[in-house]
Order: structure tokens, then sequence, then C-alpha cells
């Protein structure tokens, strides 16, 4: 019997773009710079894709940085996510990563981008998936993967360890892997990648954070998914080795230690060329 894949629901498109939103600047206030791969930003003519885009934030907020003429382009599997009037030089087109890519985008990026999209995956499995966007690089081009390292997450004290525990029973329950964050380098190397690096980056949510702004952004956000992920995974998808009071209780548990001492949630970064 095939394996069957859940959709993980975290709400209606408008509140999603909200929340993406708000993750998104978390995010920024924590990593030196958008792109860590040592790509030129400088040269003209660059084909850029953000594969998992949303409404396209990072594509806006990369483009000042990059020379122009360009081409970027932003791929979602919901397209209701995207802008109505993209700035020029980006688009955006409706895409799944567990289907097939455009044949004639393969071999054509300068640099590949994704963030926080694997876990959806289901069981069609992020390791094919990772394989398939290492082949839309073109030769001489890089490929960047940030996501959130469950592994590490979940020895973490608190609700930090705690929530990496529901989002490993979501990313099971959805007949997906939930360890790909920590084996994406080797991926990347067994694909004959060069120059392949990783690093992790604490993102601090909450009272961690150092911006006041960014911190209370990162209170309603953590606290707003983890209660979807709560009722999608009680109503929805069956998570097992939960009470359900845990359940009903996490959110406002979760909303209480960003209030008063934060969550730092590792995510690890791996990047790396394709040959010429």
């Amino acid at each position: 019997m095939a394996a069957v894949e859940k959709r993980i629901d975290l709400g209606p498109d408008d509140k999603e773009i909200e929340r993406l939103t708000a993750q998104h600047k978390i995010m920024k206030s924590c990593y030196e710079k958008l792109i860590l791969a040592p790509i030129d930003l400088s040269k003209p003519g660059l084909r850029i894709l953000d594969s998992g885009c949303a409404d396209g934030l990072w594509l806006r907020e990369v483009q000042p940085l990059i020379a122009s003429p360009h081409s970027l382009i932003g791929t979602d599997f919901n397209p209701n996510l995207f802008p109505s009037d993209p700035p020029g030089q980006i688009m955006h087109q409706a895409q799944d990563i567990t289907k097939p890519w455009p044949a004639d985008w393969a071999n054509s990026f300068d640099f590949v981008h994704q963030r926080l999209v694997l876990g959806g995956c289901g069981p069609f499995g992020p390791e094919k998936a990772v394989k398939h966007m290492i082949e839309l690089v073109k030769p001489g081009g890089w490929i960047q993967l940030d996501e959130m390292d469950l592994a590490g997450e979940q020895q973490l004290p608190g609700m930090g360890g705690e929530l990496g525990r529901i989002i490993r029973a979501v990313f099971e329950a959805s007949g997906g892997q939930w360890d790909f964050a920590t084996k994406m380098k080797q991926w990347m190397i067994e694909a004959g990648l060069e120059n392949v690096e990783e690093k992790t980056i604490h993102v601090a949510f909450g009272k961690s954070n150092p911006d006041p702004e960014i911190a209370k952004l990162g209170i309603w956000s953590l606290t707003t998914s983890t209660k979807a992920l709560c009722f999608a995974g009680k109503t929805e998808m069956g998570i097992k080795g939960f009470t359900e009071a845990e359940l009903d209780s996490m959110g406002e548990r979760c909303e209480k230690e960003l209030i008063e001492t934060g969550v730092d949630s590792p995510m690890l970064s791996v990047w790396g060329r394709k040959p010429l």
C-alpha cells in the first residue's frame, strides 16, 4: 500500500503570510546575511531561484543586493500566496518540490535557495527533493538550504525541546522524515558538489532576542505556530506521544516561556557549489 501524505495546514493564506513575514524578520535578525554561499552578487545576469517563496519577501529583500539585469524566480506549491504585482525582474510560478521541475530549468540557475520546506516532502522524501534541486544549478553555481535542526532542538531544555518533539511527531504523521537537516551536507557531497559548508545559526525567539520589536514578533509567531501544530496534530493527523492535555496547553506554556526567558532554535544552513 502506498504511503499517505498529509499536508500540514497552519491556517488561512493571509494569516500564513503574516506568520511567515514575522518568521523572516526573526531569522534575518539572527543571520549575518541572507545569502551565506560565496556567490558574486555583483555579476550581472544572475538567475536565482527561491523555492518555497510564499509571497516572495526573501526575493524582494535580496534584489537590491544583486547587480542588474537579473532574473529572480520564486516558486511555491500554493500560488495564492504570490503577490499580485511583484517588482520587475521577479516572477513567480506554482511548483511543488515533490513534483518534476520544468525541464528547461535544469542546469540554469546561478543560485538556488530554499528555507524551511523539506519537512513538507512527506513520503516523497527530502533526499530526493534535494537531489532534484541540485539538478537545477548550473555548473559553477551554488545551492543553499536552511532548515531547523530537529535533532538539536529536541535536546533543548523546556519548551524548546518540547516543540522539537511535536514538530518531529507532525512530520512523522505526515509520512515524512524528521532528521533531514543533519543529512543535507552529506547529500550535497554525495551529489558531487564542491566547497560544501555547514553552519549552525541559533534563531532567538521571544525574550532571548535583543531587539524588543523582533522579540515581540517571536512571541506571537512561535505561539501561533505551536497552537496550529497542536490543533492539526490532534484533530487531523493523530500524532502519538502526547496527551490531549499536553497538546491543549502547549501554546500557553510556549507563550509563557517566550515572555520569561525566550527560546533559541538551532538552524542548519548548508551550501555547496556544482563543479564546472
